[in-house]
C-alpha cells in the first residue's frame, strides 16, 4: 500500500512519479532482502517489487514493464 502522503506528494509527470515510487519500493525491497533467509524469501521480495512496479506502470500509463504482468516462474528466470 502506498501512504497517503507520498501519493500527494507524486508530481504530476507519470514518468517522474514512477521515478518517485520505485524509489520508495526499492528501499522497502532492499529491507525485506535484508531480512531474507532462504531463497524463497529472496524471491518473494523481488516479485513483491516488481509486481508493484509493474502495476504502478500500468496505472501510471507507461509502456514498460508490461513483460511482467502475466509473469510466471522464477524472477531469475527473466
Amino acid at each position: 500500500m502506498i501512504p497517503e502522503e507520498l501519493l500527494a506528494s507524486l508530481p504530476d509527470d507519470p514518468e517522474l512519479a514512477f521515478v518517485h515510487l520505485e524509489k520508495t519500493f526499492l528501499e522497502e525491497m532492499n529491507v525485506d532482502l535484508e531480512h531474507a533467509e532462504n531463497n524463497a524469501l529472496i524471491e518473494s521480495a523481488y516479485r513483491h517489487y516488481i509486481n508493484h512496479m509493474s502495476a504502478i506502470a500500468q496505472e501510471l500509463g507507461l509502456d514498460i514493464l508490461q513483460e511482467w504482468q502475466n509473469a510466471s516462474g522464477n524472477i531469475s528466470d527473466r
